[in-house]
């Protein structure tokens, strides 16, 4: 994060496939509320790539965000934890 510039990489794949996806994303967080923020998504690896939207909200250390991606037709919400480093 650079300001109020937030940029990512999202890899992932299916269970089985060992190619991974790459796709990159910027954003930033609103003017008016700063636990929420937008990511514009675009893909740049792999066959299943898509460009798309993430919506979120970050509150007590807890992102929840929610996806649209129209090309694809891909849409999900999803709630972010940190992972415990004790377990």
């Amino acid at each position: 994060m650079d300001g109020n510039l937030i940029t990512a990489t999202n890899r992932w794949r299916r269970i089985g496939d060992k190619e991974w996806i790459v796709e990159e994303a910027m954003g930033t967080f609103s003017l008016d509320d700063p636990t929420r923020f937008v990511l514009a998504e675009a893909g740049i690896s792999g066959d299943d790539v898509s460009a798309g939207i993430f919506n979120g909200v970050y509150l007590d250390d807890v992102i929840m965000v929610t996806y649209a991606g129209p090309g694809t037709g891909v849409a999900f919400a999803a709630q972010l934890v940190q992972k415990d480093s004790n377990n």
